[in-house]
């Protein structure tokens, strides 16, 4: 497995999809953790399979908004890490730890979960 949970046997549009959430966190300043990269890559493959079912993996249209719509997810993972930024390090502090700048640019599973819960239903077809 290479970095950030990437996976070789990946076919294309999954491969495609899963490189633009990792790009799109990357040039936010971002990168998943190894369990939210792993659910974002199901969340994916998850959705191409829906896309797939009903026929909308040939139409250009759809794959456009499916792009569309994991960068609006990732953009939005990445703001809500931004926003509790400070209120994550006060409170790592008030406990006497120390929490790193890399740490602050991880995306975890509770920015997924802020994300998914701001977009779902209707972050087609993620969700």
């Amino acid at each position: 497995m290479s970095e950030a949970g990437a996976s070789p046997e990946l076919d294309q549009p999954e491969k495609e999809l899963w490189e633009l959430a990792l790009a799109t966190a990357e040039n936010l300043g971002f990168h998943f953790s190894s369990s939210t990269a792993s659910r974002v890559r199901d969340i994916v493959i998850q959705g191409v399979q829906g896309l797939r079912s009903t026929r909308s993996v040939e139409d250009a249209s759809k794959l456009a908004e499916a792009r569309t719509n994991l960068e609006k997810l990732v953009r939005e993972m990445a703001r809500e890490a931004t926003e509790n930024k400070e209120k994550r390090r006060s409170e790592a502090l008030r406990k006497g730890e120390f929490i790193s700048d890399i740490e602050l640019r991880t995306l975890h599973d509770f920015n997924l979960d802020a994300a998914l819960a701001k977009f779902c239903p209707g972050l087609w077809p993620f969700c």
